[in-house]
């Protein structure tokens, strides 16, 4: 559409090439610039302007100062009879420029133009109702429509942004703008983006757990990047037009709040070309962000998994279903992984995300392992052989290692060699690095992933365990706290808020925490719980209590929960002797190693001997 030859501006009608405005009171004359400021915002009706974008295309190469566009913008207020506090036709977007918020249409159209001039617009085709686009995303939803902008985004910047001293970034999830209301290629170019931005070592990108809250959400993105300690942040909009599928995708320097670049990447929908968008916008980034790929980082961004588009749906379907932790969810992400297998019995990443679904099944406790983590080491298998250096394979074969093997160093080979391949696989090698006996590396990791994934309740969890572990309530509360606030059902957060509480001495607010947690434990650890409650009854002067609980615990015969019980009666000996009893999981290992709650057994030689048993438990030591 073609404004130049004239448009309706609400109750005005708008002649640019006389530089006038007809109203019902007559008309009004506007000098030249203005009236090119006019007609941009009507270009971009609805969208946010910047004052850069108004010199450019206003002014061109003529150097202009910011109040050329301020003195233009008043003109066209006073004219117009707007007002800036309470606007009816151009309003001010603090620090981002101005949007056009009345309704413009062509002089030969009798229906407004399409998403101008309303404060919260659609989005075209979409059969989502009352679902409203962002204001800084209509330029993207004005390029799909073909409206505005002529061979895709306009180019917002030719320079590169200078160098970063750190090379953080949040991708927040993509906007769907497809007639289909749930569309998993937009889910599956932001979930395969983070994978592979996540093999450039130079990078650090914030996880899709903790970008996840950003979904719709209109916050100024220099205050999302402060949220997440990021320098730069990129949004995105898909949407899927028949037989091709297109991509905008904005890259923005956060301390500046300018955009290094707006582009467009459009092409048949294909999954080769799916991978080939992303790869495309990943060599963008890098470059922008001044990051370097290695030869063996730049052949993981352009990898083609799978040919097969409907597998490679169903893979991406039951990832977004894997990342909600739910039995069902999980459950139901297994099945659709198998659905991929049976579309492309070749696609790696299928078998991989199949042997971490069954992993997860065991870990959180609806499967059992003896049964379970001999199919998942398999499936990660075949996964390696169709490609060797697939980074959650290794992580599955870890796990497997460490849960069923009781293997530390296959354990940490596998896990060690997956953070290798990919920064996403940092948790469980921390964790297994505390489980061995080195517990400093597994805080360091581990405080390396919160600043991946500081919205992660999983997460939080793990650094608040391993701080307390390390003698430090104060922090391993904040955290605990932090990861029971994202997951209120967290168990274990509960547990661990109930145990630094009781190291501070708060013994009636530890012994609330720890009840809370018993209401959300599953049956298999109801003894481990139970025994801290004890120890924190004990603690408070409630012996009676704690006896009581303690005897359901020794009905169950579960050694290790009955040691924690009798140390919080202060019984050393019958401590020592229970918790000596049986295996130890990962979780109990990190307790005898180095919990402050066992620090009055630690110079008995009983005590030394239950950690040289340990060791060789975990294949540490040989004996």
């Amino acid at each position: 559409m073609d404004l130049r030859a004239g448009f309706h501006l609400a109750e005005w009608t708008v002649h640019p090439e006389q530089n006038r405005l007809s109203g019902s009171g007559g008309d009004v004359h506007l000098t030249s610039r203005a009236m090119d400021v006019l007609v941009h915002l009507a270009e971009h009706a609805g969208a946010v302007v910047s004052r850069e974008d108004f010199s450019r295309s206003v002014w061109g190469e003529t150097v202009v100062g910011d109040d050329a566009v301020t003195w233009c913008i008043s003109e066209l207020r006073r004219q117009l009879g707007d007002q800036a506090s309470s606007p009816r036709f151009i309003k001010t977007i603090p620090k981002r420029g101005y949007r056009l918020v009345a309704p413009v249409r062509a002089l030969d159209e009798n229906a407004p133009n399409a998403g101008a001039g309303r404060a919260e617009p659609r989005p075209v085709a979409s059969d989502r109702s009352g679902w409203a686009v962002k204001p800084r995303w209509l330029l993207a939803l004005l390029a799909l429509a073909g409206l505005a902008v002529v061979g895709g985004w306009l180019w917002l910047g030719h320079r590169q942004p200078a160098a970063q001293p750190d090379q953080s970034i949040a991708v927040l999830p993509f906007y769907n703008f497809s007639t289909k209301l749930h569309n998993p290629f937009s889910e599956g170019i932001h979930h395969d983006l983070l994978t592979r931005l996540s093999n450039v070592a130079d990078l650090r990108v914030i996880s899709s757990t903790s970008v996840r809250q950003y979904r719709d959400s209109d916050q100024p993105i220099p205050e999302i990047a402060r949220e997440l300690n990021v320098a730069w942040v990129m949004e995105g909009a898909i949407q899927q037009v028949g037989d091709e599928i297109q991509v905008n995708a904005q890259l923005i320097d956060a301390a500046s709040d300018t955009h290094a670049w707006a582009r467009t990447y459009r092409r048949e929908l294909t999954a080769e070309n799916l991978f080939a968008i992303q790869a495309d916008i990943v060599d963008d980034i890098a470059s922008a962000m001044q990051a370097h790929l290695s030869p063996d980082e730049a052949d993981r961004v352009v990898r083609v998994p799978t040919e097969n588009l409907e597998a490679y749906a169903l893979m991406i379907r039951g990832a977004t279903l894997l990342g909600r932790r739910t039995e069902l969810a999980m459950r139901r992400a297994a099945e659709l992984f198998r659905q991929a297998i049976d579309q492309d019995r070749d696609y790696p990443d299928a078998w991989a995300e199949l042997a971490d679904a069954q992993t997860l099944l065991v870990y959180y406790g609806h499967e059992d392992a003896e049964q379970t983590l001999p199919r998942a080491r398999a499936n990660a298998m075949t996964a390696l052989e169709l490609e060797p250096d697939l980074p959650r394979a290794h992580m599955v074969l870890g796990v497997v290692h460490m849960i069923l093997d009781h293997n530390g160093p296959a354990a940490l080979e596998a896990l060690g060699r997956a953070h290798a391949l990919s920064s996403d696989h940092i948790g469980w090698l921390a964790w297994m690095q505390a489980v061995a006996g080195n517990l400093d590396e597994g805080l360091a990791l581990t405080q390396q992933q919160v600043q991946r994934a500081p919205a992660s309740p999983a997460v939080n969890m793990s650094l608040a365990f391993l701080t307390l572990a390390d003698g430090q309530p104060g922090p391993a509360l904040d955290y605990a706290r932090k990861a029971r606030q994202l997951s209120p059902g967290y168990a274990l957060a509960w547990l661990l808020e109930g145990q630094a509480l009781l190291f501070e001495g708060r013994h009636r607010e530890a012994i609330t925490a720890m009840e809370t947690a018993l209401d959300h434990v599953s049956e298999d650890s109801i003894p481990e719980y139970r025994a801290w409650l004890a120890a924190a009854h004990a603690q408070a002067g409630e012996t009676q209590r704690a006896r009581q609980l303690t005897e359901t615990i020794a009905a169950s015969d579960a050694g290790y929960a009955l040691g924690i019980a009798r140390l919080g009666l202060g019984e050393l000996d019958a401590a020592l002797d229970a918790l000596g009893r049986n295996g130890w999981n990962d979780n109990q290992t990190i307790v005898l190693r180095y919990h402050p709650f066992l620090d009055p057994l630690r110079d008995d030689e009983r005590f030394a001997a239950i950690i040289r048993r340990l060791d060789r438990h975990w294949r540490l030591a040989e004996g």
